[in-house]
């Protein structure tokens, strides 16, 4: 019987083997692999996940980070994979710890359960408390039991966690620039509308050539008017009023921002998708 050392090298190698190991030629050791069936590496599937969560005040639960089994074969026994917290590559990433009293984490010790590849990690947190920073979640693998051994490539995961309200996505952004020297004109573009509170999302202005350095906050009132801030601050002309068509899920938007003439948009943004 041949014997494998999975030193850091035999890692890297099957970590590329992933696709194979699911062919059930290597099962019945058709391309001459004999003994590639005990491999057994336990892996986090991508070393970064986004999560959107819908905005709300209540608590929600759901799977932070999957944790996988990568062999010919599904568990044989329940596998209990111990995963320890690295803050340090949350900062590193530039992402804020969330504070400790605004979510419950689960069990860091994490099973994969018997006939199955999978298992994951949960977290509850009301969706809303992620609204004023932009929060992650770093793990590693820190153990696993004999026979199992932990992927050299995919060992540790960043998760970072959004929120999102109804009016974030991605938008086809078409309108006129006025006033300016250089981008005066319509433009027709895909835009990104980006949650900042519950009601609110923020865009940069587009023009013909590109995106101003000109960023928007647009909060939707009760009656579906919009309320306009940002950096340069915006006014409206006299007689505009801005609003959101909830039915065609459609911004308004007219506006002026101060400039040598004072600049003009007029917007309509009307969804397309989400972001993620």
């Amino acid at each position: 019987m041949k014997k494998y050392y999975l030193g850091l090298a035999a890692l890297s190698f099957l970590a590329g083997l992933s696709s194979c190991l699911k062919d059930k030629n290597i099962d019945e050791q058709k391309y001459g692999m004999a003994g590639i069936e005990n491999i057994k590496l336990i892996e986090f599937p991508a070393d970064a996940v986004s999560i959107g969560l819908n905005a709300s005040a209540q608590d929600t639960t759901f799977h932070l980070v999957h944790l996988r089994l990568n062999s010919a074969k599904p568990a044989q026994e329940d596998i209990k994979v111990t995963l320890v917290r690295n803050d340090q590559r949350v900062t590193d990433a530039h992402y804020e710890i969330l504070p400790a009293d605004r979510y419950t984490l689960g069990n860091l010790v994490v099973t994969i359960p018997k006939g199955s590849r999978d298992g994951y990690l949960d977290l509850t947190v009301a969706p809303d408390d992620l609204l004023d920073g932009a929060y992650a979640f770093a793990f590693d693998i820190s153990a696993v039991p004999a026979p199992y051994t932990v992927s050299a490539n995919f060992r540790e995961v960043l998760a970072d966690v959004i929120t999102i309200n109804q009016y974030d996505g991605i938008y086809r952004a078409s309108g006129l620039i006025a006033n300016h020297p250089t981008v005066s004109g319509p433009f027709s573009r895909e835009l990104e509308l980006v949650t900042t509170s519950a009601t609110s999302v923020e865009f940069a202005q587009p023009n013909r050539s590109g995106l101003f350095g000109v960023y928007i906050d647009a909060t939707v009132n009760a009656n579906n008017t919009v309320s306009l801030t940002g950096s340069p601050v915006p006014y409206i002309p006299a007689g505009g009023q801005n609003h959101y068509d909830p039915v065609t899920r459609t911004f308004y938007l007219r506006f002026n921002w101060s400039g040598v003439p004072d600049r003009a948009a007029t917007d309509t943004f009307v969804y397309l998708r989400p972001r993620f």
